[in-house]
Parts: C-alpha cells; sequence; structure tokens
C-alpha cells in the first residue's frame, strides 16, 4: 500500500509523475541518479550517475554544463 506524499516519507509513482508534469522536468541522463547536490543560489546542481558519471545543469537553462567520464 502506498502513501501519499503529504501523508508519508515515500509516495506513489502517481504521485511523482503528477509532480513532474505540473513543476518539473525530467531529463534523461542514461543511467541512474544515485546521488545529488544543488548550489547554494538555488541556480545549479549536479547529480552522480551509476554509471559513474556527473551531469551539472544550470538553474534555468536546461542544458548541461558540464558532463565528467566514469570509472
Amino acid at each position: 500500500m502506498s502513501e501519499s506524499l503529504s501523508g508519508g516519507a515515500m509516495g506513489s509513482v502517481e504521485d511523482a509523475d503528477f509532480l513532474l508534469s505540473t513543476r518539473g522536468a525530467g531529463h534523461e541522463l542514461g543511467a541512474w541518479v544515485v546521488s545529488a547536490a544543488f548550489g547554494r543560489d538555488g541556480q545549479g546542481a549536479a547529480f552522480g550517475l551509476g554509471d559513474g558519471t556527473l551531469h551539472g545543469r544550470p538553474g534555468a537553462a536546461g542544458r548541461p554544463l558540464a558532463e565528467a567520464g566514469g570509472a
């Protein structure tokens, strides 16, 4: 039994899909995100992927700042 996002720590897939379609943006990165870091100014983000790569994204533009190859 899944809990709603407002009612518990974990939400259902439908809740996550709803949030992405109404408030967020999805980007295909080619691997699972295993870590994330966000800029203090709220304008940038970096994502470590399961395949060993690192992707950086600016806040508004949505294009990669940098991509680094993994192990």
